[in-house]
Parts: C-alpha cells; sequence; structure tokens
C-alpha cells in the first residue's frame, strides 16, 4: 500500500543514510555513500504518485545529508536509474511487454544491473573525491525524452509572442534548440508535427509509459 511505499521508500533510506552517516564519523577519515533513487523524483508520472513522492523526498534528503556531512569529508550523491532488465520487472509484465516496452526507449533497450554498479563503483571511488551532492543518471535518455516531449507540449500551446527586435517571435523560438547548433526541437508551427513525430513518436511515448504505470499504479499502492 502507499503506507508501505513510504516507510520502505523514503524511511528505509533515511535511516540506511542516518546508520551509515554515524558510523562513517565515528570512524573518522571520511567516507562516501550512494542513495538509489529514479527519475520518478523529476518527472510526474501519472498513477506513481506515492513512488514518485518517495523518489523526490529521497533526492532532497540526499542532497541535504551532503551539505550536513561535508564538513566530515563524507560524500553524498543520487543515482537515477532508468527501465533495468531485473526479475522484479517480471512480477509486472511478460517478456512480450518488456521487449515491447524496451523499443520505446530512445536506446531500444532495457537497462542491465552492472551498467547501474559501474556508475555506483565509480560515486565511491577516488575518481569522485571532489563529487557531491550530485545526481547521476543512467536511465538511456528517458529523462531528456521526456522533458524534449514536455517542451513541444509547451509549445505548442503558447501563443505568438509580440514583435521583438523587428520580427514576430513564434511559440517554438520560447522552447528550442537552433537548428545550427543542431538542436532537436521544432524551430517553426509548420514543422511541428512532422519534427515531434521524428524525434518523439507520440504513440511509442505513450505506450512506454502505459507499460511503466503498470509497475506502480495506485491500485497496487492504495
Amino acid at each position: 500500500g502507499i503506507r508501505r511505499t513510504v516507510e520502505v521508500g523514503m524511511f528505509g533510506a533515511l535511516y540506511g543514510v542516518q546508520a551509515a552517516a554515524q558510523q562513517m564519523i565515528k570512524q573518522g577519515g571520511g567516507g562516501a555513500m550512494v542513495v538509489i533513487s529514479s527519475p520518478h523524483a523529476v518527472i510526474a508520472v501519472p498513477t506513481t504518485i506515492a513512488y514518485n513522492m518517495v523518489k523526490a523526498a529521497i533526492d532532497h534528503m540526499a542532497l541535504t545529508a551532503a551539505i550536513e556531512l561535508a564538513p566530515h569529508n563524507i560524500r553524498v550523491n543520487i543515482v537515477h536509474p532508468g527501465w533495468i532488465d531485473t526479475p522484479g520487472e517480471r512480477k509486472f509484465l511478460s517478456e512480450e511487454q518488456l521487449k515491447t516496452g524496451s523499443q520505446q526507449l530512445p536506446l531500444k533497450r532495457l537497462g542491465q544491473p552492472v551498467e547501474i554498479a559501474k556508475g555506483v563503483a565509480y560515486i565511491l571511488s577516488d575518481d569522485a573525491a571532489y563529487m557531491t551532492g550530485s545526481t547521476l543518471t543512467i536511465d538511456g535518455g528517458v529523462t531528456v525524452t521526456v522533458n524534449a516531449h514536455h517542451q513541444v507540449i509547451l509549445a505548442r500551446s503558447l501563443r505568438p509572442l509580440p514583435v521583438v527586435m523587428g520580427r514576430r517571435r513564434e511559440p517554438a523560438d520560447v522552447c528550442r534548440v537552433d537548428r545550427a547548433d543542431q538542436g532537436v526541437l521544432p524551430r517553426s508551427r509548420q514543422d511541428w508535427p512532422r519534427d515531434h513525430e521524428h524525434f518523439l513518436p507520440g504513440e511509442a511515448f505513450h505506450e512506454f509509459w502505459r507499460l511503466r504505470q503498470r509497475l506502480f499504479s495506485l491500485d497496487d499502492l492504495s
């Protein structure tokens, strides 16, 4: 239920960080820890409210801990894994659904646990000695894809702006990356449907999130 999701996902992470911090301070010599969170911390995925708020909460908890523990030379960072190929996925989705869903991802596949492990190992190593209060996103491009999708929706919803410096600005000018810089978002109103479909097929995007929502739906968290 929702309460268990919060107790395990949020308080479990909090107590873990507290215990690790107390031991590291006691031992002296600093330390490093990684909080495993999720892109759900920054993406408001519908029907996953409990999971979303838990991940947002532990992100902020980790950032606060990074500040509080810095005087003890203890680093705290966050990892945002994407859709990873684990046995837990098969409790909710069939192999066919996983295969279909993975094709909607930018890299056309699920992530592998070892890819997340390598990111965590780097953060904990001396190579990342100057890294604290940071988030490492290993999600195969899901977060940036969703952000781009939202930008296109926003651009479509805006009305033309007044003339600026001798020319009329279009809504797309507000949310685009200039094509001269190899951007992917549309420049003009006429380009919206074609560019949007080329970069992020609408049906594919929604199918991907429909599959993801089944993992953390409110029906499962009531």
